[in-house]
């Protein structure tokens, strides 16, 4: 079983796309990236970059800041489907009540006919 690869902190100064020899490509643009040392220590990389302190595999801070934004991300999309819920619901309730205002603008109630249809013969 291989050993996991030392990644480290890199801070990208000038956006780039690093092409690797497995032809996969990377982009970075400007920010803070953690990578395995093998892509850090690219001359590419190196022009484009500059090396964050110290190794992620010693720091749980980042880890924790990472934990703590996926987190932050699980919630926002639970409340986007419930906003997009919402908004169906809505949507439905909308269709009704244009169909029930068609139907009552065409006289389709009942309700028009009942006061047009007043006999005219009483004096």
């Amino acid at each position: 079983m291989a050993s996991k690869e030392k990644l480290v902190s890199i801070h990208v100064h000038t956006p780039f796309k690093l092409t690797l020899s497995d032809t996969t490509v990377q982009e970075f643009g400007k920010g803070h990236y953690t990578v395995p040392e093998t892509v850090a220590s690219h001359w590419f990389t190196q022009a484009h970059s500059e090396l964050g302190e110290g190794s992620v595999n010693e720091s749980t801070d980042q880890q924790e800041l990472i934990d703590s934004l996926q987190s932050q991300i699980t919630d926002k999309d639970t409340l986007i489907a419930d906003l997009k819920a919402g908004l169906t619901q809505l949507q439905e309730q909308n269709d009704s009540l244009q169909s029930q205002l068609t139907a009552a603008q065409s006289g389709g109630n009942g309700a028009g006919d009942a006061k047009e249809s007043k006999p005219s013969n009483s004096k």
